[in-house]
């Protein structure tokens, strides 16, 4: 136990580990996807054990990395038990068989450019996944994650995407980049881990978020922020709490794009290439790729409900196509966004390295009025002021909600 903490220090860079508690959750701590795979060499190197870069987000706290730790070594030191090296316990099971295939054809498909397959492949197999409803969503509920404690405006509620890969720890660097000055949750979807049924429709989705806010960040105003397909999510979570009467200040899309328009092909095999790289850092694969399947599918006949709140797209500024390219290949901005801006970085890149930047969406929704209050287009307040950003533009040229 001392020494989990010890190098969950060392990899957090602090010069104790009085700094790491036995039941700190490492998200909360500020552990993110590189963090997690130092921490996880680290302890390989020091074990002799074969140990995952998910180590830290199957395996929440020290304590529980520690009784991980314990029980593979007693596993490797029983008789006829393999020797380190030699192929010796792992720390997490290893993906089935099926895990396997289902992610192979999966990343075949997007190779050979037949990516409508191999979305037709996860969304058949997450037909046979076990649902839930509205009525049983209590029991469903998304383990709340905080990764920081503030007094400074409206909390932040960060919601995972739909698109594999996901997880809460996407939000890590973004979280850091506000220095501890709000407060900031994050839950995951439904479904994206062993063992968790899938929301059957979006209101049983909707359901069993709107419960765990309530749980975990109680009746003040929060400010819904979702990456990628999550900003949709954050959508429906904030159309839901406004119909219940709970103050919600604004939404934050980073990185969302229309649901009128199918994205090109440069840009979804570009999208499939950084999946693959990034699988490393979720546990099981497969189960997330049939989840992403099954969210689709209910996302599909989806009909976005119009939010009182303002909303603000953060955009990622780079094109994702590396070579070759001739044209911006990003999808649209939704268009019933309010205000676009742009931020350096691409779809992937912008919740990695440039999520410092990708703060400025809390900051501008989740403020307050500026002084003199006025309204946009749509007859609301006007986003409050941040620092210039690389780009801005207002979008009022339409109000007209997404119809797929």
């Amino acid at each position: 136990m001392e020494f989990v903490r010890g190098e969950a220090a060392a990899v957090l860079g602090h010069p104790s580990k009085e700094a790491v508690q036995a039941q700190h959750v490492f998200l909360e701590l500020g552990f993110d996807s590189l963090t997690a795979v130092e921490f996880g060499k680290r302890l390989s190197r020091a074990s002799g054990l074969r140990l995952p870069s998910t180590l830290a987000f199957d395996h929440r706290t020290p304590v529980e990395v520690g009784r991980r730790l314990q029980s593979l070594l007693a596993e490797r030191g029983a008789p006829g038990a393999p020797a380190a090296g030699a192929g010796a316990g792992t720390g997490s099971p290893e993906p089935s068989e099926s895990q396997d295939l289902i992610v192979s054809l999966y990343r075949r498909a997007g190779e050979l450019g037949r990516l409508t397959e191999g979305i037709e492949l996860v969304t058949a197999a997450a037909r046979l996944r076990p649902v839930f409803d509205a009525a049983s969503a209590a029991d469903h509920l998304p383990e709340p994650v905080q990764f920081a404690q503030g007094q400074d405006g409206p909390a932040l509620v960060c919601l995972g995407p739909y698109m594999a890969p996901s997880g809460v720890h996407q939000y890590a660097r973004f979280a850091a980049a506000f220095g501890g000055r709000r407060g900031i949750w994050a839950l995951s979807e439904p479904g994206f881990a062993l063992g968790e049924d899938l929301p059957g429709d979006v209101e049983a989705l909707i359901e069993a978020h709107a419960t765990a806010i309530e749980r975990s960040v109680g009746h003040q105003p929060v400010v819904p922020v979702g990456y990628s397909s999550g900003g949709w999510v954050g959508h429906a979570v904030a159309c839901h709490l406004e119909r219940l009467g709970r103050p919600v200040a604004g939404i934050v899309m980073l990185d969302g794009f229309t649901r009128r328009q199918r994205m090109g092909e440069r840009f979804q095999s570009a999208v499939v290439e950084g999946q693959s790289e990034r699988f490393e850092f979720v546990s099981a694969p497969g189960t997330q790729l049939t989840a992403m399947g099954g969210y689709l599918r209910i996302f599909e006949d989806w009909d976005a409900p119009q939010a009182a709140a303002p909303t603000l797209v953060v955009r990622a500024a780079d094109w994702m196509a590396r070579n070759d390219a001739d044209a911006d290949d990003r999808p649209a901005a939704p268009e019933h966004a309010d205000t676009v801006t742009e931020v350096p970085g691409n779809h992937y890149t912008l919740m990695e390295r440039h999520a410092p930047r990708g703060r400025r969406g809390g900051r501008r929704v989740a403020g307050q009025a500026p002084p003199g209050g006025g309204v946009t287009a749509a007859g609301r307040p006007p986003s409050p002021p941040s620092p210039p950003p690389v780009h801005e533009a207002r979008n009022d040229t339409s109000r007209e909600q997404p119809s797929c």
